[in-house]
């Protein structure tokens, strides 16, 4: 991929070698120590990121003014839309606990 598209060939073949091993990783801890650790709350993700992405691509068709300003507002809207979709679909024990510990910290 590197002599075909230099930094970008590079790049995707870094995140394919990754993220396969990511993988293995995740099935030989399956297999050896019978631990996985993803359960069906996970799944709450992928509304959250398939809205926020399609807002995202939607603000690509919008012209801003400088790559600050678009920086900004994608990240406004990333933040938004996950958490309100997350919090649409309710929040676990564990999400409670790191909401106080940062509001704990910020105090």
């Amino acid at each position: 991929l590197i002599p075909r598209f230099g930094l970008p060939g590079a790049a995707l073949a870094t995140t394919s070698a990754v993220g396969v091993l990511f993988i293995i990783g995740l099935f030989e801890a399956k297999r050896r120590i019978d631990m996985w650790p993803y359960d069906k709350r996970y799944l709450k993700i992928l509304p959250a990121t398939v809205l926020a992405s399609g807002l995202l691509w939607v603000l690509r068709a919008i012209e801003l003014q400088s790559a600050v300003i678009c920086l900004l507002v994608a990240l406004a809207i990333s933040f938004l839309t996950f958490g309100t979709v997350l919090l649409i679909l309710g929040l676990d024990v564990e999400d409670h606990m790191l909401i106080r510990i940062v509001r704990d910290r910020c105090r």
